[in-house]
């Protein structure tokens, strides 16, 4: 039997966003960043026949150097993504999701 979830994805904008907790220094005023609500198919794996292969289905972690010291201001997003991709391109890889 299939369910339905709903998982909120961050909207991409030319600016920084955040959860503030607390904002303004006023208990309780939480401000979101824009997000967008998705809904995605929820399924027992167990049900499905098919194993899982955390070697293809896993989640993997790597670890690169990185000229980047400030993720806060600055353009750093473009330089970020050519270490990426110098790191992509060196033959290391992921196989579904890449943590950094």
């Amino acid at each position: 039997m299939s369910q339905i979830g709903a998982v909120n994805y961050h909207v991409h904008k030319p600016f920084r966003q955040a959860f503030e907790i607390d904002a303004g220094g006023i208990v309780g005023n939480l401000v979101s960043p824009e997000l967008s609500l998705t809904e995605v198919a929820v399924l027992d794996q167990r049900e499905s026949g098919v194993a899982v292969d955390f070697a293809r289905d896993g989640f993997d972690f790597a670890r690169s150097p990185t000229s980047v010291e400030d993720f806060e201001t600055g353009n750093w997003q473009d330089r970020y993504n050519s270490e990426l991709t110098d790191f992509f391109a060196a033959g290391n890889r992921c196989h579904r999701r890449c943590g950094f």
